[in-house]
């Protein structure tokens, strides 16, 4: 079991290290196929899309460096 110090370590490593980008979450994500014509998008269109509509990223990690710096 992870203590709050070891949580807060880990997020501090992470933010220095940078989060992924939304496109790269969304590649961890099976099903993307939801808008109409994804089905005819190259996967790595497909995870731009899907990644920038499912992810906030710039959020994530400004909040993050605010709650952990």
């Amino acid at each position: 079991m992870a203590s709050i110090d070891d949580v807060a370590q880990c997020l501090k490593s992470t933010v220095k290290t940078g989060l992924p980008t939304e496109a790269e979450l969304a590649k961890m994500v099976d099903e993307k196929l939801i808008e109409k014509y994804d089905e005819y998008l190259p996967d790595e269109l497909l995870c731009e899309g899907y990644g920038y509509r499912a992810f906030d990223c710039v959020k994530a990690e400004a909040y993050l460096t605010k709650l952990v710096m």
